[in-house]
């Protein structure tokens, strides 16, 4: 849905789109969709699922320098089963780091190569592209799932898949939060007695201690109380990271009115915000709980390649 206001202003947002009556049938044409077949989902989507296949087919283990192979293969390709058509990034950042010659070979030591050089780019004013962006935070939704029992195994996969595109040490902050945070809801460790404010907040004391940065620390910490429409940028980690603690702050999970009320925001970045949301309210609303309405517009070839990848999920639990 996301990809329908990604890049558009808020009041782009309200022209073409009724927020009332939000869906993909209305998505608009211009050059970013053109890149993306009707009704399909976005760049950030795919990168996901080649995190999760490239786990399946280790058995659960994570490997980064196989990542970084298929990572390089999408992008001269794209994705066979669904889009033959090279990847389209809608991160300057993980496309510069991708992209850079050596990436497949060293992904930790080229992407920590490009953050420092975009480091040195921002503190001489130069904006070309954001190293704390939030392109790696839908791939951390499914670092969560393998070894969720093991929560030092989660935040070790988090760490290393993480490192292979963003080195930021909050960007990484972020990324172990989220994998341990779907880890930890998975274990079922959300009841009456502890609800899921209470694993967020027991989950951010354990992973801010891996900042040793004090304002670094300080960052993370305010984007657990700080509400998102105050944070100004707009594809910053951090900016995910509030309008997820928004939604799970909120009275009522409507699953639909958060994630319409994110969309309508447009803006860089707002897949991945729609995404990471969408994910760990889904997660604990359960699927008979999503909008149907959204669900049926999904192309049929998507659908059966999803169902593909569940099984082959299920497989490795051993779960009929």
């Amino acid at each position: 849905m996301a990809l329908n206001t990604e890049g558009l202003t808020v009041d782009e947002c309200n022209f073409f789109y009724d927020s009332e009556n939000f869906s993909l049938e209305n998505r608009i044409s211009d050059y970013l969709r053109t890149h993306f077949p009707p009704h399909d989902w976005s760049s950030n989507t795919d990168i996901m699922l080649l995190t999760l296949e490239s786990m399946m087919r280790w058995g659960g283990v994570v490997d980064e320098l196989e990542l970084a192979c298929q990572l390089d293969q999408w992008r001269i390709h794209g994705s066979p089963d669904l889009d033959p058509m090279p990847g389209y990034f809608l991160s300057p950042f993980m496309k510069k780091v991708i992209t850079t010659e050596g990436y497949s070979a060293n992904p930790h030591g080229v992407a920590e190569a490009v953050y420092k050089q975009v480091k040195d780019e921002m503190s001489r004013g130069i904006y070309l592209t954001n190293s704390h962006d939030n392109s790696c935070l839908p791939s951390s939704l499914v670092l969560g799932i393998p070894c969720f029992y093991k929560h030092h195994e989660v935040e070790m996969n988090a760490e290393r898949i993480c490192k292979a595109s963003h080195s930021d040490p909050v960007v990484r902050a972020t990324c172990i939060f989220l994998s341990l945070l779907v880890a930890s809801l998975l274990q079922g460790q959300k009841t009456k007695d502890v609800p899921v404010l209470g694993i967020v907040k027991e989950l951010m004391q354990k992973v801010e201690e891996t900042l040793t940065d004090k304002s670094e620390k300080e960052r993370f910490q305010a984007a657990f109380h700080t509400q998102y429409e105050k944070f100004s940028h707009r594809c910053d980690v951090l900016t995910t990271l509030q309008m997820l603690m928004f939604a799970l702050s909120s009275e009522q999970l409507d699953f639909k009115e958060h994630i319409t009320r994110i969309v309508m925001q447009g803006g860089e970045g707002v897949c991945v915000h729609a995404s990471v949301v969408g994910g760990v309210l889904g997660l604990i609303l359960g699927y008979s709980n999503l909008p149907q309405d959204w669900l049926i517009q999904l192309p049929q070839e998507n659908i059966k390649f999803l169902n593909s990848k569940l099984n082959l999920l299920l497989d490795l639990f051993g779960l009929p």
